[in-house]
């Protein structure tokens, strides 16, 4: 899902694809950029935000972004089309590659950021709050490193191929921005969610060590 721009300002035209931006940190980051005049790669798994969030749950992020001005369109993929394509289904939230960046190139512009948002806290949800390490169910860890700390690791990693194909910024030496959002979790941590804590860390790290090779 695309959203165009809404009224001009400091991010006319750029291209920004922004992760889990049905919600929370993700949907006000992607209505901030469209606000700023950027175009937004709005990426999630599901187009609306959980019931639990009354305000974002009735109206969607490319939808809320329209509504001030934005245009968008929708591409869609099935499993029929991929079948036919080198492209990999995108099974969970953050398994983000090539494919999604096809979808900024779309706008004629290359993707100029991209915010690593997407992310869960399964110890939350499925397990009661406060499961010490030793309890924790294997396929918890499993589920949270792929879609928290992979997720974040395949953006950078095609964000990143795709920056250094472009030219620089206009008065920069930049190619492009990358914003990982991780939690204050990946940096103290806290007790009855290893898992989180964990792959939250992970971000971390791994948004320094890019940094040092970028």
């Amino acid at each position: 899902m695309v959203s165009g721009t809404t009224t001009p300002g400091c991010l006319t035209s750029k291209v920004a694809i922004v992760t889990g931006s049905s919600s929370g940190i993700g949907r006000a980051i992607a209505i901030r950029f469209a606000q700023e005049g950027a175009k937004v790669v709005c990426s999630d798994i599901y187009p609306f935000a959980s019931v639990d969030i009354k305000d974002e749950a009735d109206v969607a992020t490319h939808e809320a972004i329209i509504k001030e001005g934005g245009r968008q369109f929708t591409s869609r993929l099935t499993l029929a089309m991929l079948k036919k394509s080198n492209y990999r289904f995108m099974r969970r939230r953050g398994d983000l590659d090539d494919w999604i960046y096809d979808m900024a190139r779309l706008l004629t512009h290359p993707p100029k950021s991209l915010v690593n948002n997407a992310g869960i806290c399964v110890e939350v949800d499925s397990i009661p709050l406060g499961t010490p390490c030793h309890l924790l169910p294997l396929h918890i860890f499993d589920k949270t490193m792929q879609i928290n700390t992979r997720g974040t690791f395949l953006g950078c990693k095609y964000g990143i191929a795709q920056m250094l194909r472009q030219p620089c910024q206009l008065n920069s030496s930049s190619h492009g921005w990358i914003i990982s959002i991780a939690s204050v979790a990946g940096l103290v941590a806290f007790g009855g969610c290893p898992a989180y804590c964990s792959g939250k860390g992970a971000v971390v790290a791994l948004t320094k060590q890019v940094a040092c090779d970028y």
